[in-house]
């Protein structure tokens, strides 16, 4: 009973966090998103409400949000938990705080839990910076042969070089401090999906006693590594594209074309395992018109007609600091390696800040080669040569969105039901 009980929370936590994660990505498209509106004197949470319960706290001239759950029964010992990204919210409600607790009690009994809500959610944008994302986005799209220039201009008009969309290194570790302080807490373990291995690698010495690591980000890859090593992947998992023409839905305001279907065979790496056959089928043979259009919008983040959700700069600031530049910029978007390297195409210019990767005395990777997003090569040639007890959990999930295999690394951390 307890084995099937598991199964069944786990079944309901991967439905609805997967499901959240896939709705994130694709409540894009012709729907605008909610703009922060923050009155003088009002709270952080107040000025944009959220489905998870919100804190705020005042550090170095600003406020940042964040949820703090205390355990069930009063104790310092707190966990850590980032969902990934970046570019999410992770306060929207859409990632499951409360499913992933309740599918997982014997963290939620034993453990406070703390989720960090990223800066670029209630950062107004500079002047000039949306529409410099839509140039961005329209030179790719529209194949002008000015994405070099259009990039350019996007960094310099949105301050990508000048941080506070994201987190880095020195903001993360001491945010966490200040949190534990407020609550008198004590960090204990560390839960990330993806990029939240790079989260905890801003830790570095302050990672926590243990940690588990879904998918991980291969932190310390160069760029052109991993835009490789994806569009390799990428090719062999979705192979014999038959390339549309351009097309007009009546449900989406911009015609279907090869952009949209290249761009949506890189987002087909987050589409739920069981849907997975049936999607990726009808956007390689260019039958689901309706489906290209949502996954490129989710890559990209499109909403209204040409608009950037500008949860991007979160995602170009953080990634482009840690994999450093891209040699070349397509000037054609008609590949999945032509989509992968136009989403790298804000790197130029950017120099690594030479962030390696992070374990814990006691860690546990997950990894599938299924993955397109956190290829299994370069998680393992990244976490397998790290000190300490590291434990690998190989999946066969496809989909980069499961948290699959999050059973086997509670054991090895010690976490039993």
């Amino acid at each position: 009973m307890r084995s099937r009980r598991a199964l069944v929370f786990l079944s309901c936590l991967l439905v609805l966090v997967v499901a959240g994660i896939i709705t994130v990505r694709l409540a894009q498209g012709d729907d605008k998103p909610t703009e922060v509106a923050r009155s003088a004197g009002e709270s952080a949470c107040s000025a944009r409400k959220t489905r998870e319960h919100c804190d705020e706290i005042h550090l170095d001239g600003r406020t940042w949000r964040y949820a703090y759950r205390p355990a069930e029964k009063a104790t310092a010992d707190t966990v850590l938990l980032d969902f990934g990204g970046p570019g999410l919210s992770a306060l929207s409600g859409s990632l499951g705080l409360g499913p992933f607790l309740e599918a997982y009690p014997q963290l939620s009994k034993r453990y406070n839990f703390l989720v960090i809500e990223e800066p670029w959610v209630m950062r107004a944008l500079p002047d000039g910076c949306d529409a410099a994302m839509s140039g961005y986005y329209l030179a790719y799209r529209d194949a002008t042969g000015g994405g070099v220039a259009a990039t350019k201009s996007m960094v310099d008009k949105c301050d990508l070089r000048g941080g506070g969309w994201g987190f880095d290194r020195e903001s993360y570790g001491k945010l966490v401090k200040a949190i534990a302080q407020k609550h008198g807490s004590q960090l204990k373990g560390f839960i990330g999906h993806s990029w939240g291995a790079t989260r905890l690698a801003y830790l570095g010495k302050d990672a926590p006693e243990w940690s588990i690591l879904l998918r991980p980000f291969p932190v310390g890859v160069d760029s052109e590594t991993l835009v490789r090593t994806r569009a390799q992947l990428t090719a062999t998992l979705y192979p014999a594209v038959a390339q549309v023409t351009g097309s007009r839905i009546d449900t989406r305001s911009l015609e279907v074309t090869q952009f949209d279907q290249a761009s949506a065979i890189v987002d087909l790496g987050y589409v739920p395992s069981e849907y997975l056959a049936a999607e990726s089928a009808g956007v390689r043979d260019g039958s689901g018109l309706a489906q290209i259009g949502k996954l490129s919008d989710a890559l990209w983040g499109r909403y209204g007609t040409d608009s950037l959700s500008p949860g991007n700069l979160a995602q170009f600031q953080e990634i482009c600091a840690v994999v450093g530049p891209l040699a070349a910029q397509p000037l054609t978007i008609t590949t999945s390696a032509d989509a992968l390297a136009a989403r790298f195409a804000p790197c130029a210019g950017f120099s690594r800040n030479g962030l390696v990767a992070s374990a814990s005395p006691t860690t546990c990777v997950v990894t599938s080669k299924y993955d397109s997003v956190a290829p299994e090569g370069l998680a393992r040639s990244t976490y397998g040569t790290l000190p300490g007890n590291v434990k690998f959990v190989d999946t066969d999930e496809k989909s980069h969105s499961s948290f699959a295999g999050m059973e086997a690394c509670l054991t090895h951390v010690g976490i039993a039901n």
